[in-house]
């Protein structure tokens, strides 16, 4: 299925036929295989809601199931505040930088590269080679690599940093086993501290000792 031109297929994620000739094609391919296209109700086009589900039909041997686009209908993406967001959230991943580890961890590997560069060159106008280079040079730590690629996306787009009751309890894990937290760890805890309509019965647990 991979090798029909116009098909963006994502390893282990959804495929987007970017022209109605494209998802025929498709549907096609998968019936030599056992395989069944069954339509989803979805409320639009759009990135973020697959028209169709490929399923293995009665008597296959085939597994699993993908989700299919009809891309043609906004396909390609121009750059966009908000395009650093739908891109994550098609490969799976969140946008929001406080659900990531604080520190140097890298949060994005080889196979969220992949998919991010399949999406780009066949989905988006976004310079191919820019974004090659810009992957390049910027630090894999989910933040890190989130806020460089938002830049990229678009001059004015604003990253999702919510604070999250998990940076603290990563900052108080460190600290409890001698390690020192970074200061960004250290930040991120004490803004999910601050926030205590994030985390009420944390906060009661404490209080109440």
């Amino acid at each position: 299925m991979s090798t029909i031109k116009g098909l963006v297929n994502l390893p282990h994620g959804g495929m987007y036929a970017t022209t109605e000739a494209v998802l025929h094609e498709l549907f096609s391919t998968i019936g030599d295989m056992g395989y069944v296209a069954k339509p989803r109700q979805t409320d639009g086009h759009d990135p973020l809601h697959p028209e169709w589900v490929i399923e293995p039909g009665e008597g296959s041997s085939g597994r699993g199931s993908k989700y299919v686009h009809e891309a043609w209908h906004w396909a390609p993406l121009e750059p966009d505040p908000k395009l650093h967001e739908i891109m994550l959230t098609s490969i799976g991943m969140p946008y929001d930088c406080g659900m990531y580890l604080q520190d140097d961890t890298p949060g994005f590997h080889e196979i969220h590269l992949t998919r991010l560069r399949l999406f780009v060159a066949g989905l988006t106008k976004l310079d191919i080679a820019a974004w090659d280079a810009m992957v390049a040079r910027t630090p894999k730590s989910g933040p890190e690599f989130i806020r460089g690629m938002a830049a990229f996306c678009h001059p004015d787009a604003v990253v999702t940093d919510v604070p999250n009751e998990g940076n603290l309890f990563v900052a108080l894990g460190r600290a409890l086993s001698g390690r020192k937290p970074s200061r960004r760890e250290m930040e991120a805890a004490g803004n999910a501290w601050r926030r205590r309509d994030r985390g009420p019965a944390l906060h009661k647990l404490v209080d109440d000792r």
